[in-house]
């Protein structure tokens, strides 16, 4: 497939409300990163994988071929988990599945990132959440090309730190977590450039 645009690299966000909250959102920081990169926060928050598969070929498809190479960040599994009560395999399941329609759109790479904690679920749903984490983990390679585990990282592996607002959205401290996690994945990934 043809790419639109000069750019090397864009990095799209696709996914819930971890992409969308607090106002100096994580997208937005790791792209600072990179300054001149290319970037789209196509995330949705109070939304299922469910509920963005519905939308993903007019949300993020069409950011598919909008450099040389595409970059789809996946963050989401909160509300599937809080909302809809899913297992662990269904919502491995979805975030598959939101890999499949990515990589069919056309983005070259995508990124999925493992479910944080948080208070809000009960004892069932975080097991829930254990148990997709590592099905997605174990899906490195085949089903995703990278992932990212942020859920075991030191600080955004308990919800009652200082790195979470209220116990599920990151706070700043927290996003700075995820941003110094990312950024040596994204600079692995080759022509990609160095953050400053």
């Amino acid at each position: 497939m043809t790419k639109m645009k000069a750019a090397d690299f864009i990095l799209v966000f696709g996914g819930q409300s971890l992409n969308l909250l607090p106002a100096l959102t994580y997208p937005h920081s790791l792209a600072d990163s990179f300054p001149g990169m290319p970037w789209a926060n196509r995330a949705i928050g109070g939304t299922s994988w469910t509920d963005l598969g519905a939308v993903f070929d007019s949300n993020v498809a069409p950011y598919a071929n909008a450099a040389r190479t595409t970059v789809y960040i996946g963050q989401g599994g909160q509300r599937d988990l809080y909302t809809e009560n899913d297992t662990g395999e269904v919502v491995h399941a979805d975030m598959v599945a939101d890999a499949v329609r990515a990589h069919t759109a056309g983005f070259d790479i995508v990124i999925a990132q493992t479910i944080p904690p948080a208070l809000s679920y009960n004892g069932t749903q975080d097991a829930r959440r254990i148990t997709a984490n590592n099905l997605i983990i174990a899906s490195e390679g085949t089903d995703f090309d990278i992932v990212v585990d942020v859920a075991s990282v030191t600080g955004l592996d308990d919800p009652s730190s200082g790195n979470y607002d209220g116990g599920f959205h990151w706070t700043d401290a927290g996003v700075a977590l995820v941003v110094a996690t990312m950024i040596p994945v994204l600079e692995a990934i080759p022509g990609f450039p160095a953050a400053v």
